[in-house]
Order: C-alpha cells, then sequence, then structure tokens
C-alpha cells in the first residue's frame, strides 16, 4: 500500500464522517424544531388558560362575558369592557400568529385555538366593533381572519368558543 492508497482511504473515511456529522446535525436541528414548536404551542395554552383564569377569578368579568351572549341584557359599560376583554383576546392571538405562520404552532393546535375567535366575531356587539376596526390587531392578522370567516372550510367549528351562547361549543 502506497500513499496514494493511503490518501483514498482517508478521503472515503473523511466523506463518512462528514455524512455521518450531516445526518447528526440534521436529526438535532430536527428535534430543536419539535422543541421550539412544542415550547410555543405551550405558551399559547398557558396565555390562553391565564385569559380564563382571569375572567372566572373575577365574578364581575365572567358576569359580563356570561351576558353578552344576550347583548341587549348589557349596560353600555358592560359593553365596553367586553369589547376590551375581547380586544385582549384577540391580541393574544394576533401575537401568536407570527408563530403560526413560521411552522412554530402545528396546524391542528391552531386550528383547535383560533376558531374561538371566530365564534367571538358571531357576537353582535364584537361584530361591530370587528367591523369598525376597533381592535389595535395586524393588518395580516385581519386578512387572515376575514379569509377563515369567508372560507368553507369549518374544521374548526367543533373547537369555537362563542359568546353568543351560554356554554363553549
Amino acid at each position: 500500500m502506497n500513499i496514494q492508497d493511503l490518501g483514498s482511504i482517508g478521503e472515503v473515511v473523511a466523506a463518512i464522517a462528514t455524512v455521518a456529522t450531516l445526518v447528526y446535525l440534521g436529526l438535532g436541528i430536527r428535534q430543536n424544531t419539535e422543541s421550539v414548536r412544542l415550547s410555543t404551542e405551550l405558551e399559547l395554552t398557558s396565555l390562553v388558560i391565564d385569559f380564563h383564569a382571569r375572567v372566572t377569578g373575577q365574578p364581575d368579568l365572567l358576569r359580563i362575558w356570561d351576558a353578552a351572549a344576550d347583548p341587549s341584557s348589557l349596560e353600555p359599560e358592560d359593553i365596553r369592557r367586553f369589547r376590551w376583554l375581547v380586544a385582549e383576546w384577540f391580541l393574544i392571538y394576533d401575537g401568536q400568529y407570527d408563530f403560526y405562520k413560521k411552522g412554530h404552532i402545528s396546524e391542528e393546535a391552531w386550528k383547535t385555538k383560533i376558531g374561538s375567535c371566530i365564534g367571538l366575531l358571531e357576537n353582535p356587539i364584537i361584530a361591530e366593533w370587528w367591523e369598525k376596526r376597533q381592535a389595535p390587531l395586524s393588518g395580516e392578522f385581519r386578512k387572515y381572519i376575514e379569509s377563515i370567516r369567508g372560507s368553507n372550510d369549518r374544521s374548526w367549528e367543533h373547537q369555537m368558543i362563542s359568546a353568543t351562547s351560554k356554554e363553549p361549543t
């Protein structure tokens, strides 16, 4: 075996090591991507849980939320507070929308949550608020919500939290 043969063997070993390194890095990146996705989904879930805990933990807010199913039963101040609650709800999702677009929230996890926004838009108080563009939401998120509202895809409906009925659907 001469130097040239050893050099050829060295090149083969280096090529194998390079492929092994690339496979290892690819697996690491995939694992990291999944970890980021799960972490982001957990963050969104935590934001939603915190919102629900705040509303259900304050009898006055809970009364307003429940009473919004029949808007005629609300005083003007209650309507204003309800709009602010819903604005907060939409801001949670507007803030997470970029994560969804970048693939940090899975389609399945996103659809199980975004239906609540669509459901709230069925409430006349919120529909008016939405149409008057009173919400401080990004234009891209607003367009996204409008595209869902206008589509025939109703797969999110079974996950919807609606302020048009006393009980979530």
